[in-house]
């Protein structure tokens, strides 16, 4: 209640909806470029903005952006189990050194592997679709949503 929102404009709110999707958008093309872990963290950071945006903005129409919002909310609950499958490899590895737990280690690894490399190939797909609009024109869809509030 105490945010300074006098003087902004829908204008502007849709201009950042863009803006946080384009870095969604980017976000989700360095993860196809580099699979590492910390590039589909970071992405899930974007995916998370976008979430908390459409979730404020999901008054403006209770369909369509409560369907988008809950699509984004799933994307990053996957990449919070992505990231959290590595966390577990990374802590396992520093075990790697008890001889009495190297087969059960082993094993754990081989399912986090598995589990993590399916959970790539969904996420990867999920964000595609979700992020398939061109930029632009989410925002001109948002603004659009707005328009008989401006």
């Amino acid at each position: 209640m105490a945010w300074p929102l006098d003087d902004l404009n829908w204008k502007q709110i849709c201009n950042a909806a863009c803006k946080i999707y384009g870095r969604g958008q980017r976000a989700l093309a360095k993860t196809n470029d580099d699979a590492e872990s910390e590039s589909f963290h970071a992405w899930r950071k974007r995916v998370k903005d976008v979430w908390y945006q459409l979730r404020i903005l999901q008054p403006l129409n209770r369909t369509i952006l409560k369907q988008m919002a809950q699509d984004a909310e799933v994307l990053g609950e996957l990449l919070g189990s992505e990231h959290d499958l590595n966390f577990l490899w990374a802590r396992l590895e520093k075990e790697s050194a008890d001889e009495a737990l190297a087969e059960e280690l082993a094993q754990l690894q081989k399912m986090i592997t598995k589990r993590c490399k399916r959970l790539r190939r969904d996420v990867l797909e999920l964000g595609r679709r979700f992020y398939a609009e061109p930029s632009k024109a989410f925002g001109k869809r948002i603004s659009i949503f707005a328009g008989k509030r401006t």
